[in-house]
């Protein structure tokens, strides 16, 4: 695995998991949730304010915002 992944934990479909390059679980939670910790986690996010440059998030502010 090359970039971070969402991975379905339940037979369900109600819990996900944001899997790291590494194969760490770094984030759960509904699928929208680990899908916005993908973009976060390979630096595809963007901000959406008008003039701003793209900003990439560093990945020790995700796993610590997760843990908190």
């Amino acid at each position: 695995m090359n970039k971070a992944d969402v991975r379905q934990l339940d037979s369900q479909g109600e819990i996900y998991a944001t899997i790291d390059e590494r194969g760490s679980i770094i984030g759960t939670g509904s699928k929208e949730v680990c899908e916005f910790l993908v973009l976060l986690a390979n630096g595809d996010f963007q901000p959406m304010t008008k003039g701003s440059s793209p900003h990439q998030t560093s990945r020790a502010t995700i796993r610590s915002a997760i843990e908190i």
